[in-house]
């Protein structure tokens, strides 16, 4: 096998050095051998040069050649061959035969009659062979001329020339290549205070409906409230639990019994930004419901939609009709839709911390005992008070929430109204919270502002959304035990 063909001045030593000699050394054998390496290359690239003039002295000398040719023979007209061209000439008129020679002689003139026919002359000899036409000369040239060209690259190009340098094609880097995002998911447009997915038509700015709703025994069944998507439940006298239903997503046709207000519906009314409906209260609550801006829709300033039934007795028998809400809601100044609706946060119900409980009790009071029982089947708890089921006189169904939330508040002691002791409850602070879902409890913090509702934590600070549906918050006192199991 024949070894790369080295410069005259290349040796080993230059290339590996001696073991023995400096940089300087080395540094002038480099300077050499890239000296001959720059004569080498400019050396090759004369030979392209005048290989490439000699290709084009060739073609043009062809070209010049063929060119000639081609004038040549447009210059030379064809020799004429006479010979041929008699016999041809005879064979058309008719020469050979005794009518064609009178005709080519002519009519008779001399009034003599015509002698015999003569005998038939022999044909001549045939003539060489005339010059083929011009085009076909034209054809040749151009023969010449492309095979002049093929034997021309065959030889310069197929002799001494040395193979085209390959170019390294650097590789694609696809590390910074990124994949086109992905699109996006529509999102669905969920009610504010159930995450339940809206329909066509439905207003998630529509403003809430706050109504107070009564618990005594007296009152029972209620109208309308498990229509509510929220529903608090606080002691207010005595003992007697009452109830704050927040209708947005559904508004049912009425609702009652309708009873006063209370201290706690100065935090929760404002949260949700709604409209509150209420029969009175007393003069300190009255006057913190005017100071709070809410949006008072009580039985004085919209007399228009309350009524009384004659199948109860007063005052458990004050109920509303909400068809005409918004109308008289406008009417007194108030505007029908928010511009960023109040939200309770949703999302997957498992969490670490989270225990079974199917049952849950309740004990706000002595004689006000709410129990809560969950179904499997429809995911839900259903409501009891005492042992006896809660239920909507609407059509007698039992009331059934998703969400269950005990809130832990201090009851601080405030006025004396109707000999009995009312109680203020901020809720618009923090506490101890268990929130129970899925069959499940997770018991953490809640916290709450002037204008936000309820957001809650577990132990280690980890976010507990709600399940997607209806929630019942069971207001109580910070000594009272709620147990499940």
């Amino acid at each position: 096998m024949n070894e790369p063909r080295k410069p005259a001045h290349f040796n080993e030593m230059d290339a590996y050095g001696d073991g023995g000699a400096e940089s300087a050394g080395s540094a002038d054998s480099a300077g050499g051998t890239e000296a001959a390496i720059a004569a080498e290359l400019a050396g090759r690239a004369a030979e392209s040069k005048a290989a490439e003039a000699a290709i084009a002295a060739e073609l043009t000398s062809a070209a010049a050649e063929a060119n000639a040719v081609f004038e040549a023979s447009i210059a030379e007209p064809p020799r004429p061959n006479s010979n041929n061209n008699a016999t041809s000439t005879a064979a058309v008129t008719g020469q050979n035969t005794p009518e064609g020679q009178q005709n080519a002689q002519g009519p008779n003139r001399t009034g003599r009659k015509p002698g015999k026919p003569g005998k038939p002359g022999k044909p001549g000899k045939p003539g060489k062979p005339g010059k083929p036409p011009r085009w076909a000369w034209g054809v040749a040239a151009l023969g010449v001329v492309v095979v002049a060209c093929i034997i021309v690259g065959v030889v310069v190009f197929g002799h001494g020339q040395k193979a085209a340098p390959v170019v390294a094609v650097p590789e694609l880097d696809v590390s910074s290549l990124t994949s086109p995002p992905a699109p996006e998911v529509p999102k669905v447009q969920t009610w504010p205070l159930t995450g339940v997915p809206t329909v066509a038509g439905d207003d998630i700015n529509r403003r809430p409906l706050s109504i107070k709703i009564e618990n005594t025994p007296m009152a029972r069944p209620q109208l309308g409230f498990s229509h509510a998507d929220v529903v608090y439940e606080s002691v207010t006298e005595g003992g007697i639990t009452r109830f704050n239903c927040i209708f947005q997503s559904d508004i049912p046709v009425e609702v009652g019994p309708v009873r006063s207000a209370r201290n706690s519906d100065i935090s929760i009314v404002p949260q949700y930004q709604a409209l509150f409906f209420y029969s009175g209260a007393n003069s300190t609550v009255n006057k913190e419901i005017k100071n709070a801006n809410i949006m008072n829709m009580g039985n004085t300033p919209a007399q228009a939609l309350y009524y009384r039934v004659s199948y109860r007795a007063a005052p458990h028998n004050l109920y509303v009709k909400l068809a005409n809400t918004y109308d008289v809601a406008t009417g007194l100044g108030f505007d029908q839709a928010v511009k960023k609706p109040s939200t309770l946060e949703f999302g997957p119900s498992s969490n670490a911390s989270a225990v079974p409980a199917t049952t849950i009790t309740v004990p706000l009071s002595d004689g006000y005992v709410a129990g809560w029982a969950y179904e499997a089947d429809s995911s839900t708890y259903v409501r009891s008070m005492n042992g006896a089921p809660s239920v909507d006189a609407e059509a007698n169904q039992a009331i059934k929430v998703s969400n269950v939330v005990i809130l832990w508040a201090p009851y601080v002691a405030g006025v004396i109204a109707n000999n009995s002791q009312t109680y203020n409850i901020d809720l618009k602070t923090s506490g101890p919270a268990s929130i129970f879902m899925g069959g499940q409890r997770i018991d953490g913090t809640w916290t709450a502002s002037k204008s936000s509702p309820p957001r809650f934590k577990d132990a280690d600070g980890n976010e507990i959304t709600l399940t997607p549906g209806k929630t019942w918050f069971e207001v109580v006192d910070t000594d009272i035990a709620v147990t499940s199991s």
